[in-house]
This record gives structure tokens, C-alpha cells and sequence, in this order.
């Protein structure tokens, strides 16, 4: 789990190589597939979603955030 949140960071740096959405898409995916979570790194995650406006868009994570919490 640590790692995709490092992994999600440190996207804005290569983003001109790549197509942002499907990038933000599987790293949210990946989450929402994960049956081992970290508080923390979760934590994390729910709020670099929330800091680049993509809670909204992504809602089940949101969700999960609430039930997990």
C-alpha cells in the first residue's frame, strides 16, 4: 500500500509522458482491490485524492475510507 502512495506522488513528475487519468484510474483500482491496508499509507492515499480534487470522481474510495475507519 506504501508504495502506490509513493507511486501516486511521485506521477505529477512523469505525467508528461503518460495519460494522467488511466494512470490516477489504476493506482485507485489497485487500492480498492487491496485486502491488506496500512492506516497510515491508506490515510495518505484518501487525502492526495482529496488534495488533487479526485475524491469526488473516485467515491468508492471515499466509501471504503469510511467503512475501513
Amino acid at each position: 500500500m506504501r508504495d502506490i502512495v509513493k507511486l501516486f506522488k511521485g506521477f505529477e513528475s512523469i505525467n508528461d509522458y503518460m495519460n494522467r487519468d488511466k494512470v490516477h484510474a489504476a493506482h485507485v483500482e489497485l487500492v480498492l482491490e487491496s485486502r491488506i491496508y496500512e492506516d497510515e499509507a491508506f490515510l495518505d492515499f484518501v487525502v492526495e485524492l482529496s488534495q488533487k480534487g479526485l475524491i469526488e470522481k473516485y467515491q468508492d474510495v471515499a466509501v471504503k475510507a469510511r467503512v475501513y475507519f
